[in-house]
């Protein structure tokens, strides 16, 4: 090795990670003794078409190397692109530079004043499914919208908050509730009204109240991308449909009508905030400009309303339709829906290479910004995938998201054998959910260890009395671990090591440290 850069080590970058914009940032280098002759650091702002040249100066002999040192200020929130270019003897070498495309990412961000309560725990409540009124196989043959559904509704959840307090609960997250066609209600018709197959603003209001009497903030699913075609909305319609979907047509969201009716002060998003609400979940927010995106964002952090947004990739550098998105530049989101942490932990679980967490936590502590790290929703499975404990029980191949597949899944199960892997993995991929930064939100279920394939095997029915048994117990523990320890909800994160199937890091704040050590070969 004659040439050194880490960006991950406090020589080279200072401060690490996201910065606030005005922040002197420090960036260094290790090269062998005379092979540079010249340097410059490259800072190229995101969208711009020419960068900015930074000349690196000798700093300083450290045994064999050369250390050189650069500083510069980002004089905006935004991506910045960075590399250096080294002048040697041997001609012009790059770190991170054009010849790889692998360019470093700096995230710049402003300071926001609008401060939420840090989500402990959250419960992800599929309405019709939770404390359903019958068991089964959801039908995934019917043709008819609306055909499956098992009773759940927001009186049945209003009767578990205890069981959602002793799983250490502090947000919970309802799938959409307003009215549709569908058992889902991803395909509104109105989003002024509860659907009366879940209840009513009454019961709304009730479920808000008794939550909030056991510390539970309630999140309702913000679906404006689409609905179902209706008459109601049909002015506001864009001619367009979601992913081609004739059953789905989307919103023209710069239509400035349409946005003062979600937004405005009087708009949607106002009255079920008054009712109890305490933020959203956005569906599909990469499909919102911000045209309409801003004002929304606007008007829940204004009521002290926490906002999650669905992406399914580093949300920091996320592009849709050309644009680059400011999710998490400190006027928009709190955090987004965390897939990369599922990924992450999947794959380390079931290949028991540490590489994929720590690979993973190196991407997140550099690219998000610190004030936006306790707001990442850490998910295990989602009504969008297949179960976690089917995703790490099985030894099988899983069979595909189609017709085909659905027949398949319509009677898959764990083996005996298999079904005890899961619990194992299950148990260490709940560790790391909690353990890890952002902020844990278990899929309904998943505490009963709940398996299912792909939609719709993954929604099935959960009832009440539900068993008291050892999955339940182990995150009913991890929730009190959650509020007992704040280091987990706050703080600094380490990776002390990563080697074969081991991971190890440190949680810290206010001088508390607490160092977490899984073997997912051993459990």
């Amino acid at each position: 090795m004659d040439i050194f850069y880490d960006s991950g080590n406090e020589l080279c970058k200072s401060p690490q990670g996201a910065v606030v914009y005005g922040t002197e940032i420090t960036l260094r280098f290790l090269a062998r003794r005379g092979l540079v002759r010249g340097a410059i650091l490259s800072v190229w702002a995101d969208g711009y078409t020419a960068g900015e040249g930074y000349d690196c100066e000798f700093s300083a002999m450290l045994g064999n190397f050369e250390l050189y040192e650069v500083r510069f200020t980002p004089r905006e929130a935004g991506l910045y692109w960075l590399w250096f270019e080294l002048y040697t003897e041997e001609g012009t070498r790059f770190i991170h530079g054009p010849e790889n495309e692998r360019h470093m990412q700096l995230t710049v961000y402003e300071k926001s004043d609008n401060d939420v309560s840090k989500p402990l725990v959250m419960y992800h409540a599929f309405v019709d499914r939770f404390n359903a009124k019958r068991g089964g196989v959801p039908e995934w043959r019917a043709k008819k919208i609306g055909a499956d559904f098992f009773g759940g509704n927001l009186k049945g959840i209003t009767e578990q908050v205890e069981y959602l307090e002793k799983l250490g609960v502090s947000h919970l997250y309802l799938s959409p509730i307003f009215t549709a066609p569908s058992n889902h209600k991803y395909n509104t018709t109105n989003f002024g009204e509860i659907d009366p197959a879940f209840g009513n603003e009454t019961d709304f209001a009730r479920l808000c109240a008794a939550a909030k009497a056991r510390g539970i903030a309630v999140i309702l699913d913000g679906v404006f991308n689409h609905s179902a075609p209706c008459e109601r909305y049909a002015k506001w319609h864009s001619g367009d449909f979601w992913w081609g979907n004739p059953d789905l047509p989307a919103f023209d969201k710069s239509n400035a009508e349409f946005i003062d009716y979600i937004s405005g002060e009087n708009g949607i998003l106002t009255k079920w905030l008054t009712l109890g609400a305490s933020g959203y979940r956005l569906d599909v927010v990469d499909e919102l400009p911000d045209v309409f995106l801003q004002p929304l964002c606007d008007r829940v952090r204004a009521s002290g309303g926490l906002l999650i947004g669905e992406c399914w990739e580093d949300p920091t550098n996320k592009v849709a339709y050309g644009i680059r998105r400011k999710y998490l530049l400190g006027k928009q989101l709190h955090g987004t829906m965390n897939y990369p942490f599922r990924e992450a932990v999947l794959s380390y679980l079931t290949s028991n290479d540490a590489g994929f967490i720590a690979n993973y936590l190196e991407i997140f502590l550099a690219n998000i910004p610190e004030p936006n790290q306790p707001y990442m929703m850490n998910i295990l499975g989602t009504h969008d995938t297949i179960r976690a404990m089917t995703a790490l029980g099985t030894t099988r191949v899983l069979p595909p998201a189609d017709e085909r597949g659905r027949l398949e899944f319509s009677s898959f199960a764990l083996t005996e054998r298999e079904r005890r892997l899961g619990e194992k993995r299950m148990k260490l991929a709940s560790l790391l959910q909690y353990a890890l930064p952002g902020f844990p939100s278990v899929y309904y279920g998943d505490e009963q260890g709940f398996e299912g394939g792909a939609d719709p095997f993954n929604r099935a029915p959960l009832l009440f009395p539900a068993p008291d048994g050892e999955l339940r117990k182990h995150y009913e523990n991890l929730g009190k671990m959650r509020r007992d320890i704040p280091a987990l909800s706050q703080g600094t994160t380490r990776i002390l090591k990563a080697s074969g199937s081991v991971i190890s890091f440190s949680r810290e704040y206010n001088g508390e440290v607490k160092v977490f050590t899984i073997d997912s070969e051993a459990g």
